[in-house]
């Protein structure tokens, strides 16, 4: 895929985000909406299956949050409703603009939003 189709599809799919949330959400891209965040008890079935789903082998997600950190950036593992559920992150802060285990980043709630839209385009 050129820079420009990755463009024009990143575009697309932005623009689909914001009419969805604007007319199926009913949400205002103008109010400040607080992210909804699930209690630890919520939270912690939704990481059980993620374990389950790389058949237990907890230490890919070390791996990959070595590799994050290592370039200055942070690993964020959600489940498929879009609820952070892992939290990899060396030397960080246990929050980040929302960005905690348990946020909850669906677009139906959160609004467009970078983790919605990965789920979205898979």
């Amino acid at each position: 895929m050129t820079n420009s189709n990755l463009e024009t599809r990143t575009r697309a799919a932005l623009q689909s985000s914001w009419e969805r949330c604007a007319h199926a959400h009913k949400l205002n891209p103008e109010a400040e909406t607080p992210i909804l965040r699930l209690q630890k008890s919520e939270v912690a079935p939704r990481r059980e299956a993620l374990i389950e789903q790389v058949g237990g082998h907890q230490g890919i997600f070390r791996k990959l949050a070595e590799i994050a950190a290592d370039i200055g950036q942070c690993l964020v593992i959600t489940d498929k409703d879009g609820v952070f559920a892992r939290h990899d992150v060396k030397g960080a802060e246990d929050e980040w603009n929302g960005i905690t285990l348990g946020s909850v980043w669906d677009e139906r709630v959160a609004g467009t939003n970078a983790v919605s839209m990965a789920l979205a385009e898979g």
